[in-house]
């Protein structure tokens, strides 16, 4: 089921704590720790504007909202985009088949 394979990497309460401070590491202003590190892959992601790349974005999420996408699309402007309507942050669970769909014709359009 979803829910043994999202309990199996945690056996017991001392497994949590990548879980717990994971979403700390998300840089919140300037001072931040690893605001430094992730300034210097956004100021490179250019070197990727000629690789072939896909954005899938699920409609509904509620952490990243839908202005990201213009974000995005500011940086790779011709970026293929996939908007999954009825999926949230986690499209892998809400959309399966579908995302699966869209990056196996990626896949077969790119190799």
């Amino acid at each position: 089921s979803m829910i043994k394979a999202y309990q199996a990497p945690f056996p017991s309460e001392k497994y949590y704590i990548g879980a717990f401070t994971w979403p700390k590491d998300i840089p919140v202003g300037d001072s931040h720790p690893s605001d430094s590190i992730l300034m210097h892959v956004r100021e490179n992601l250019d070197k990727l504007s000629q690789k072939e790349k896909i954005l899938i974005w699920g409609m509904n999420d509620p952490i990243f909202p839908k202005r990201t996408i213009d974000w995005w699309h500011k940086i790779y402007p011709q970026i293929e985009t996939h908007r999954i309507q009825n999926a949230s942050h986690f499209l892998q669970e809400d959309a399966p088949k579908e995302i699966i769909k869209i990056i196996k014709n990626f896949l077969q359009k790119t190799a």
